[in-house]
């Protein structure tokens, strides 16, 4: 599996600098221009050749942000209708379903990894030698060893970019259910829950070896401007079934509880990119597709209420510290989860 690039920065201090609010170097007396919805980040442009927004820096001091900057493109479907409906068989058996749409935004910590691109995590290196101590006063000794320029042959810098096509992530769900009345104050509950999910993110690295051969990983990368690319793709599904049968029973004698066993499966093809979720075939997700790391198969849940009595003969001491009191359990087991 292919590592995964940290987004945290080294950089060498002068002493004469300060650390900005997002932790750049920053030269005191320099005058710094602010201004909000400037992202000071790069990603690769849609067919990977070079970093946007254009810069001729070549430390993250010397960037400018490039106002209204956008990661993501418009999208004009998100849509979100609901539908459900019940019916009323008989006097004890009701039935009841729905189908809906629903929609989650993508989530924006793994886009911190765009600060990391070249030059803003860019660093210069100097090394200590006799006669020429590294100190605090002396911190440059020597001539230093900067970063690669990102997008040269034979750098094979690293990169991080997303799909500028990204589709919000979105999931369709549906259900079907049929209670019955067993005795008085009781029900019986059959129910099914569907779901597919479609445009999850995960991490695809678009840029590693098509297929195993002799030499370096990097001599043998499509893409011989970059080295590894971490493109965050809206690209993964996942599938969820499920039967559930409750018996419940409303408070009889003081006395009420609730038990349910729900069978599941669930399947994808991995965590989501937050979580380093990639895939061990970039090129062939379907390969992937099978048992989610949190698939509990099985689950059977229990829950049991006692009220005890409200001494309401007693006197009125008693009754608030005693009276009224009520004694409860729950019971939760279910079956492990994928190794």
């Amino acid at each position: 599996m292919p590592s995964t690039p940290s987004p945290s920065r080294s950089t060498h201090l002068l002493p004469a600098q300060r650390m900005d609010r997002i932790g750049r170097n920053w030269p005191a007396g320099r005058k710094r221009r602010r201004s909000r919805g400037q992202p000071e980040a790069r990603i690769l442009n849609q067919d990977e050749t070079a970093l946007i927004p254009a810069t001729d820096a070549t430390s993250a001091a010397g960037f400018v942000p490039t106002p209204g900057f956008k990661f993501i493109g418009p999208e004009h479907d998100n849509w979100a209708p609901r539908f459900g409906f019940a019916y009323r068989a008989t006097d004890k058996t009701v039935v009841r379903g729905g189908f809906g749409i629903y929609f989650n935004p993508n989530q924006l910590n793994s886009y911190t990894l765009a600060t990391g691109n070249y030059p803003l995590a860019a660093t210069v290196n100097y090394n200590t030698a006799p006669g020429a101590l590294l100190t605090f006063i002396n911190n440059t000794p020597g001539a230093g060893s900067a970063s690669p320029v990102a997008g040269v042959p034979g750098t094979y810098v690293s990169a991080f970019t997303d799909d500028y096509h990204n589709k919000t992530q979105r999931s369709y769900q549906w259900n079907l259910s049929a209670g019955y009345e067993a005795w008085k104050g009781s029900g019986l509950e059959l129910q099914y829950l569907g779901s597919h999910d479609s445009d999850l993110d995960r991490s695809f690295y678009d840029n590693e070896p098509l297929v195993p051969g002799p030499g370096s990983v990097n001599s043998r990368r499509p893409n011989q401007l970059f080295g590894q690319i971490r493109n965050i793709e809206n690209d993964g599904w996942s599938n969820y079934n499920a039967l559930t049968a409750i018996l419940r029973q409303r408070t009889l004698h003081g006395l009420a509880g609730q038990v349910s066993y729900t069978w599941s499966h669930d399947l994808d093809l991995s965590t989501d990119s937050n979580g380093g979720g990639t895939l061990s075939q970039q090129y062939n997700p379907i390969a992937d597709y099978g048992n989610s790391n949190w698939d509990v198969r099985n689950r059977m849940v229990a829950s049991l209420t006692y009220a005890l009595p409200l001494l309401s003969n007693s006197n009125y001491a008693v009754r608030q510290a005693l009276g009224g009191w009520e004694l409860a359990s729950i019971v939760n087991v279910q079956s492990g989860m994928p190794p």
